[in-house]
């Protein structure tokens, strides 16, 4: 939509700017042609010459003066044709005239010269030009009802001329948009991380090749980023894995309670390493999209898994309310159980002890994750206002990854004090 008012807005521009350049072009036309067409409309001469022979009942010098000055010739035929008198009459010039010839050189020329007439002594004087010094029309008669016609096919011209102009914007629209759209796709699908797939460009074939190669070198950086922080955390997870097992062997082994306390401590941290390790292999998972293939999760059985784990993990309480039918959604399952662990998580950080975990699942595909825990409303709007780790300590990280995963699969989440931390989520994608 907002593409084709951006056309629209500029074709428009476009016609106000025509309209604007053709009023200036004919208001231009005017002021150079105005001295021109009025000197050629100008007859003064003619009757002049009428005048001054019509007062003085003869060709008087001041007539063959004017007449001189300004190259005319002049005849006076009686009613019978002939002239009776002349000055400076060209030779081809006849010195009798039919009736015929009369009515032709009236309308039209006299031997080729343009010629004006006038009723003089019940005959006729002829006032002439020189050769292709005015230019005569064969006609003087019109219609009143053509003006209407005439005007009525001006509008004609107009209304075709503006529907040649929209067809023209028409089509350069939709050219455009064929050019700019596999632009617009390829910035789009770099935007979100992923490889571009538009291949075909006419015009613009070199922005999207830029593009293309930019992307690739991108990708290629992902990966590389990917396989070293995978490489990582397979490094450090060996040997965290035997720092937990040497720690639960020594917690048993142990009979000192300081010991046993810094044992435990041990344990403590290595499995905050290790969930730290796992946020981050999930944060890198969101980044790279080939990754993020779609699989059938059944959210009942996802459900009861965690819930069982927790409660042998942690001893807490954790009541879980699903329905008979199953409710399954396409989605890559280690994400989706990512998410609602990270939840979890955050429901026993803010809670001290006797920790009554709720879980609700709906028909509508709607996960309703409560608990009793001691948050405050503050940190609840806190936790609704995470957009980015670099504006919060590390306790949002794992609400970030929740609301990373929520965006990719367009699920609406939303975070709610009651008492305790209220989180909805609605799978519906």
């Amino acid at each position: 939509m907002m593409k084709g008012k951006f056309l629209l807005k500029h074709f428009l521009v476009f016609v106000v700017a025509l309209i604007f350049i053709m009023v200036v072009s004919a208001v231009l036309f005017f002021i150079l042609n105005y001295n021109t067409v009025k000197e050629a409309n100008n007859i003064r001469y003619p009757f002049e010459i009428y005048n001054e022979i019509t007062e003085h009942k003869s060709m008087t010098d001041n007539a063959k003066k004017i007449m001189n000055d300004n190259n005319i010739w002049a005849i006076i035929l009686n009613k019978d044709g002939d002239i009776v008198d002349s000055y400076s009459k060209p030779q081809e010039i006849k010195n009798h005239f039919e009736l015929t010839d009369v009515a032709k050189f009236t309308r039209w020329y006299l031997e080729g010269y343009p010629v004006f007439t006038y009723v003089y002594n019940k005959g006729l004087l002829v006032v002439g030009y020189p050769k292709d010094y005015y230019a005569k029309i064969a006609s003087n008669y019109f219609k009143p009802d053509s003006t209407f016609i005439i005007l009525k096919n001006i509008a004609i011209i107009v209304v075709v001329d503006l529907l040649l102009l929209f067809l023209l914007y028409s089509y350069s629209k939709r050219r455009i948009l064929r050019e700019v759209n596999p632009i617009r796709n390829a910035i789009k699908q770099l935007s979100r991380g992923e490889p571009i797939r538009e291949k075909n460009c006419d015009n613009l074939a070199d922005i999207l090749e830029e593009l293309i190669m930019a992307s690739d070198v991108i990708e290629e950086k992902n990966k590389s980023k990917n396989k070293w922080l995978r490489g990582i955390t397979h490094d450090i997870r060996t040997p965290l894995t035997i720092i937990m097992a040497y720690s639960e062997e020594l917690d048993e082994k142990l009979k000192d309670k300081e010991l046993k306390l810094r044992t435990e401590a041990i344990k403590t941290k290595a499995l905050l390493i290790n969930k730290i390790l796992e946020s981050l292999n999930t944060m890198y998972l969101l980044e790279d999209k080939a990754d993020l293939i779609n699989e059938k999760v059944e959210l009942g059985l996802l459900i009861r898994n965690i819930a069982i784990d927790y409660i042998n993990t942690y001893g807490i309480t954790v009541t879980i309310k699903i329905p008979e039918d199953k409710i399954i959604i396409l989605a890559k399952e280690v994400l989706i159980e990512r998410l609602i662990r990270n939840i979890i998580d955050n429901s026993i950080k803010h809670n001290n002890s006797n920790i009554v975990i709720g879980i609700i699942l709906k028909n509508d595909n709607t996960l309703i994750i409560s608990d009793n825990g001691n948050i405050s409303e503050q940190e609840v709007r806190r936790i609704n206002a995470i957009v980015d780790i670099d504006d919060n300590d590390d306790n949002g990280y794992g609400i970030l990854i929740v609301k990373k995963i929520a965006a990719i699969y367009g699920f609406d989440i939303k975070f709610e004090f009651d008492s305790g931390l209220r989180t909805i989520i609605n799978f519906k994608n």
